[in-house]
């Protein structure tokens, strides 16, 4: 085999001159392995969320200007495809590898992200995160991580015994002192504390599908007061496959706009209620025009019913 020195180099601890053929190897700060920036330290975590935080912002503030008039679900698609991508592939090492602010920062991009998908500034993006997260079917990041860190232990656990993994984590586990504390296979990637509960079932029929499945939407529908409207959002109005939201599948982009809204009790904010003259809320559709059981009618088999509704109730702001 011959060595190429022009695309080799040295990093190490050591200030070393080696050569190869007479030819000094370089001596680079870090080098890409597979996506990922290497330094003497190991992986280069802060510069890996950095740049990967920069070209997310790169791209969504592209799909901004090219995206004004794009319905919700189609806003939430680039975003999972094209920015979410962006940082996922390593999701199961960082999330065990990251700092606070790390998660952070690419958590901001996230949120801006979301708020662009469902029409909203910056700062509502901010102020309802949680409830946006939920709507969009879209863990924080770090629940995201951990159900990929759980998903990369079920792959490990049901992959080829020829895997060469698999022998290098059985040496890892007899013989700790072969790894060093930096070492994510001697801190656990592959046994997060979750994964080592469902693993006696995870061949089991269906069983890691609905498990992934009722995880996410638990973490999704957790609600931190009686009014959080986050507790409108149940299973039944999710798409299953995505788990967002029903008004995110509503056809006529104005009324999936409306609707989430909606759900976010901000729908005809600062106009006036044609019947009363005040301020709208919420309420007054019950007070002035009679109309309630708008929330109940949220359901996948009720969504024709539901988007004559939002016309009837659209026409009464317009």
């Amino acid at each position: 085999m011959q060595i190429n020195v022009q695309k080799s180099g040295y990093i190490g601890p050591s200030d070393w001159n080696l050569k190869i053929d007479g030819l000094e190897l370089p001596k680079p700060s870090s080098y890409k392995y597979l996506g990922l920036p290497v330094i003497n330290g190991g992986i280069d975590w802060k510069s890996f969320v950095s740049d990967s935080a920069k070209r997310s912002n790169g791209i969504l503030k592209y799909m901004q200007v090219k995206g004004n008039n794009w319905p919700p679900i189609t806003r939430l698609m680039l975003y999972r495809s094209n920015i979410r991508s962006l940082w996922e592939y390593a999701a199961p090492l960082m999330s065990i590898a990251l700092k606070n602010n790390e998660f952070d920062l690419i958590e901001s991009v996230q949120e801006k992200s979301l708020a662009w998908v469902m029409g909203s500034s910056e700062h509502s993006g901010h102020q309802y995160r949680r409830l946006i997260r939920s709507l969009s079917g879209i863990e924080s990041l770090i629940d995201r991580f951990e159900t990929l860190q759980i998903k990369f232990g079920i792959h490990v656990s049901i992959c080829s015994t020829n895997n060469p993994l698999l022998e290098l984590i059985s040496q890892i586990e007899m013989n700790k002192t072969l790894a060093n504390n930096k070492s994510l296979i001697k801190n656990d990637i592959h046994n997060h504390d979750e994964f080592k509960i469902i693993k006696p079932n995870i061949k089991k029929n269906g069983f890691i599908q609905n498990h992934l499945y009722k995880r996410k939407v638990g973490l999704l529908s957790i609600t931190r007061s009686d009014t959080d409207r986050i507790k409108f959002l149940n299973k039944y109005i999710r798409y299953r496959r995505s788990n967002a939201d029903v008004s995110l599948y509503i056809k006529e982009t104005d009324l999936s706009k409306m609707e989430i809204k909606w759900r976010m009790s901000t729908v005809f904010f600062k106009k006036i209620c044609v019947a009363c003259k005040n301020e709208f809320r919420l309420s007054h559709l019950k007070d002035c025009f009679y109309v309630t059981g708008t929330d109940e009618l949220l359901d996948f088999k009720d969504i024709r019913e539901l988007e004559n509704r939002l016309k009837i109730i659209k026409k009464m702001y317009e």
